[in-house]
């Protein structure tokens, strides 16, 4: 028998071992004895100590809840989907729009969790939200290693110091869920160091449509029109 099951098997009989009389504790710890296969003085002993009181579980206590969740997706949605480390910036301003423009309210203890709360959090709690959203669709006909590696692509860390004129773009695709079939596309083209961003609609997805566009913008950043 384990010290749990004894602890309980004390526990059960603890009230009425000191109601009992002297013969009938005796009894009682005979039959102890024998169902724990202990020593008598320990017997004697696990009776006599006070009952234990419960024990709070190990680690500190949890302070974000389930409660949280509601009202963390609606501003993970209205970010666009920020990962912790952004959306703590800029959570207090969207908590605010949402109750102004949206009259959702907001528990006190609710706001205090939501804006004290660190990146790690914010993302932790994030995580499930997360596991439910559908996979973002993947493009079907993606660019040739070779066009990849004639277009100098530069990660934020590579871009200190340059001047203005050096644009980034990629083309975001209004497809919904499926890349199937036709659909509208957007050639966003921004200019990494003033952050100067131009739009250009774009009928599918075919090279000389695009083209166009890139061309379009080009003329628009070099003449200003």
């Amino acid at each position: 028998m384990t010290d749990g099951a004894r602890e309980e098997y004390v526990e059960a009989l603890r009230a009425d071992y000191r109601n009992a009389s002297k013969a009938e504790r005796g009894r009682m710890l005979d039959e102890y004895c024998r169902v724990t296969r202990c020593h008598r003085k320990a017997a004697i002993r696990a009776f006599g100590r006070p009952a234990q009181t419960p024990r709070r579980a190990p680690g500190r206590p949890r302070r974000y809840g389930g409660d949280l969740e509601p009202v963390l997706e609606r501003l993970w949605r209205a970010s666009d989907g920020l990962s912790g480390k952004l959306l703590v910036a800029v959570l207090p301003t969207l908590l605010a729009a949402l109750e102004r423009y949206h009259g959702i309210r907001v528990a006190p203890e609710i706001r205090a969790a939501l804006t004290t709360a660190s990146a790690a959090t914010l993302d932790r709690l994030l995580r499930p939200i997360r596991r439910r959203q559908p996979r973002r669709p993947h493009r079907t006909a993606p660019a040739a290693a070779a066009v990849r590696a004639e277009v100098p692509l530069r990660t934020w860390s590579e871009w200190t110091g340059v001047r203005p004129g050096a644009v980034q773009g990629d083309l975001v695709l209004h497809c919904g869920e499926s890349t199937a079939g036709f659909y509208l596309t957007t050639l966003v083209a921004i200019d990494v160091a003033t952050s100067w961003t131009e739009l250009e609609a774009i009928w599918g997805l075919r090279a000389q449509r695009v083209g166009s566009g890139v061309h379009r913008i080009r003329l628009r950043l070099v003449t200003g029109k």
